[in-house]
């Protein structure tokens, strides 16, 4: 059987799209990528095309047969650019109260599980219950992309997986 994705498509297409193939008797699509990570993105400093989760996009995905992968899922490196005091470094695209919140509980998160911040996104993201999840990882070296990889093994309690995925907005 042939497959095919969506990406960075809103919640209003996809659904008009999904109702087109049904009416047509076309292959559904399996698949749709989005940004996707623990922070939030600043909608005012991200490009205005950019399809992201917010609460009502997690809400349309939790109803749907439709897989998601996360792009961005790392947040552009928000939890691992830190300032001396542990501080996340301001970053225009994710620096908000909402990810600065997010920020502390994976920070809780890595002290719970002894485990690194990119362990604990990749595993609350691919954990996720809602709808199945696969996070696209980044890394410049090869121990940044086995951390990640690592996220992958580590099982989180599915309330600490709630926790960092809810979408408050």
């Amino acid at each position: 059987a042939r497959s095919v994705g969506l990406s960075n498509w809103c919640p209003k297409r996809i659904d008009e799209a999904l109702q087109y193939c049904k009416d047509n008797n076309i292959t559904l699509p399996i698949a749709s990528q989005i940004q996707f990570g623990i922070a939030y993105p600043n909608p005012e400093n991200i490009d205005p095309t950019t399809e992201y989760m917010h609460k009502t996009a997690f809400e349309f995905y939790s109803k749907k047969e439709l897989n998601l992968f996360s792009f961005s899922s790392q947040s552009g490196g928000y939890f691992f650019c830190i300032d001396s005091d542990g501080r996340p470094i301001k970053n225009p695209s994710y620096d908000s109260e909402l990810s600065r919140n997010k920020f502390d509980l994976v920070m809780k998160m890595t002290k719970k599980y002894n485990c690194s911040a990119a362990q604990v996104i990749v595993s609350a993201l691919s954990g996720n219950k809602a709808f199945l999840t696969i996070p696209i990882i980044g890394g410049v070296t090869e121990e940044q992309i086995k951390d990640s990889m690592d996220g992958t093994m580590l099982t989180m309690e599915d309330a600490d997986v709630k926790k960092l995925l809810l979408r408050e907005v």
